[in-house]
């Protein structure tokens, strides 16, 4: 019996329809990838960022397959807030472009040394703010309503389609400000303003069509060797909004580490739901050896690091990914959720 032969319209109307179930499963799942990582400044005036290992990672996330969409860089780019090393730093980066590049201030971007001791000044603040606004993706229109003087430190933006997308929310831990003359600063803390702001944004979310929802910002709620209300109030209301909200993963820097915490009832009784915290902050930054870990958390020292997170659907995926420029770079923790968070 010969074949039976198809037309052949119909073989092109079967191959086009293939194609374009194909693309709308793909714009259905909306699935994306970021990477996070922090703190890339050197020890001293002579030697401003850690240019070497900064590099080597830079050159790690290049062959990451697939490549991230964007980046989230959580502060602490070089020693002090000198614009001229800020520009050293987005010449190491530049490699990555022109994937969009989102940048947190740290508390170093406002040092000055006076007399041998750092100084924060809100001038260097200032000048950060500039230096966004010429050279990072940060959106300048969406800090909190009527406080300008947050331009391009605090901010937020979705990413995704349809209903499916992902809300993001990047906070300023040292944010500074000017009171009869002087130059004021809550250092690793977050303003009335800031915890108002990201309470509204959480609260309307869903309505928006976020599915998933991401913090970020350069202190971590709960630094190694902090008790159950964390660091200190401001960001322990942090963590209550939170738990209230369901975030998913908050991230931060600033601890010359990597550090895994689920912020659940276990940490403290009042939190009801279980959010992801993770301290990623050695991109060059010289490793922190002197931890107090009486939290029993899973941390990993002595490695340069960053975090790769895999967003598909409803599940969520993160690696970090560690070592060093001369020994090469594994997996050295990793989580999945559907419904609840499983780790290696």
């Amino acid at each position: 019996m010969r074949p039976q032969k198809f037309p052949r319209v119909l073989i092109l109307f079967l191959a086009a329809t293939v194609f374009l179930g194909t693309i709308l499963a793909g714009a259905a799942c909306a699935d994306f990838r970021f990477v996070f990582l922090a703190d890339s400044r050197g020890d001293s005036m002579s030697a401003p960022i850690n240019d070497q290992e900064l590099q080597s990672l830079v050159n790690d996330i290049l062959l990451l397959h697939p490549a991230p969409d964007f980046l989230v860089f959580g502060g602490d780019l070089c020693y002090r807030g000198e614009p001229a090393w800020w520009s050293d730093w987005d010449n190491i980066l530049n490699p990555l472009a022109p994937t969009p590049l989102y940048v947190i201030k740290g508390n170093h971007e406002l040092y000055t040394d006076i007399k041998g001791h750092p100084t924060a000044l809100l001038a260097n603040q200032v000048k950060f703010q500039t230096h966004c606004q010429n050279n990072y993706h940060n959106p300048g229109d969406t800090y909190p309503p009527g406080h300008d003087d947050y331009k391009y430190l605090a901010f937020s933006f979705q990413f995704g389609a349809g209903e499916d997308k992902s809300l993001f929310i990047a906070l300023d831990s040292f944010f500074m400000w000017n009171k009869d003359g002087k130059d004021k600063i809550l250092y690793g803390g977050l303003t009335d303003t800031q915890l108002a702001w990201v309470e509204d944004l959480l609260k309307n979310a869903a309505a928006q069509g976020c599915k998933h929802k991401f913090i970020m910002t350069h202190m971590p709620v709960y630094t190694l060797g902090s008790g159950k209300n964390g660091a200190n109030s401001s960001m322990f209301a942090l963590a209550k909004l939170m738990d209230r909200y369901q975030v998913d993963i908050f991230f931060a820097g600033h601890q010359h580490l990597y550090d895994r915490l689920f912020i659940d009832k276990k940490v403290n009784s009042v939190f009801k739901n279980t959010v992801l915290h993770l301290i990623s902050g050695t991109a060059g930054a010289q490793p922190d050896k002197k931890i107090n870990s009486r939290l029993k958390r899973k941390t990993i020292l002595n490695k340069y690091e960053y975090v790769v997170v895999d967003v598909k659907g409803n599940e969520l995926e993160f690696k970090a990914i560690g070592g060093t420029k001369d020994g090469g770079y594994a997996v050295i923790d990793s989580c999945s959720r559907q419904g609840v968070w499983a780790c290696q």
